[in-house]
């Protein structure tokens, strides 16, 4: 009995050795598929460097090597031309570089790839409602974009949030409050929401309830110190270089606003700044529309 209990635990512990190795080496080998399937020496050698373009035009784009990351997700793409990754992530390249058409194309090539490709359609409407100069603006089709994308993944904020502000930027700041309200039930530590609820209450005279989400999106932004010797989260790059920031800034025409709370003195907020705050970003959107971008 005692032999077979040896014999068991013996074959587990070798079980678990092997899957920690495999884990281990993972991303530094080609997908099993490639080795244990009947493929062609070539259709291996093939995968593999598919593999090696990919990994090195990711680092690329983690260090905000822009035009590097371009070139190699092109390349990557030349092998593999329905990778889903690759063809994201090249928009998002090409959305840092400036380079709208570009990435309106390559995500939409991404959406004929997989039509359920709720991240395609957010950076498209994205792209339709940012207001960069240079950007293609169109709010009606941006909308559609983010309709779209909230219809494959209902559990997202993302695409409420999105919307509130094309309804904001289309004057219709009621449905936009009921938006970011909306986002705010499921996530309560949306800095965008709070911030814009903020504003939209400022702008319909109810000067607490626009205090008070202004501070809970200061409060929200500000950064918070993680333990010593606790694990990087995703996107933390201490001592990594330079983070990816997909066009963080030009995504939308409030980020600029909403993002530079994280610079403000940690105090509370006072109503003064409140109005500084809301007049600077009202005179902002009033710009807009005199432009003529917003219809």
């Amino acid at each position: 009995m005692k032999r077979s209990v040896i014999i068991v635990a013996v074959i587990l512990l070798s079980v678990f050795a092997a899957i920690s190795i495999r884990k281990s080496t993972r991303d530094m080998a080609v997908p099993e598929t490639a080795e244990d399937s009947g493929l062609s020496a070539e259709r291996k050698a093939e995968i593999r460097r598919f593999w090696d373009v990919h990994r090195r035009a990711t680092y690329l784009m983690r260090q905000g090597s822009w035009e590097g990351a371009t070139a190699a997700y092109q390349e990557a793409l030349a092998i593999d031309p329905r990778h889903e990754d690759a063809l994201y992530y090249l928009g998002n390249m090409f959305f840092e570089l400036e380079r709208y058409e570009e990435a309106v194309t390559t995500w939409r090539r991404l959406i004929e790839v997989n039509p359920i490709s709720a991240r395609a359609y957010l950076q498209l409407g994205a792209v339709y409602s940012c207001g960069a100069q240079g950007a293609p603006f169109d709010l009606e089709a941006a909308e559609r974009e983010f309709q779209r994308a909230l219809a494959i993944n209902k559990e997202e904020t993302g695409p409420i949030i999105k919307l509130g502000e094309v309804n904001l930027l289309s004057g219709r700041r009621e449905q936009a409050l009921t938006y970011f309200t909306t986002a705010v039930q499921s996530n309560s530590k949306s800095v965008e929401a709070h911030y814009l609820i903020g504003y939209l209450e400022w702008r319909r005279g109810d000067r607490d309830a626009a205090l008070q989400a202004l501070r809970q999106a200061a409060e929200l932004s500000r950064p918070k110190q993680k333990p010593a010797g606790e694990p990087l989260g995703e996107g933390d790059t201490r001592g990594g270089g330079p983070m990816l920031t997909e066009g963080a800034s030009r995504r939308s025409f409030f980020a600029l606003h909403w993002m530079a709370l994280k610079t403000w003195e940690h105090t509370e907020v006072s109503e003064r700044q409140m109005d500084d705050e809301y007049k600077g970003l009202d005179h902002q959107l009033s710009l807009l529309l005199e432009e003529g971008r917003v219809k």
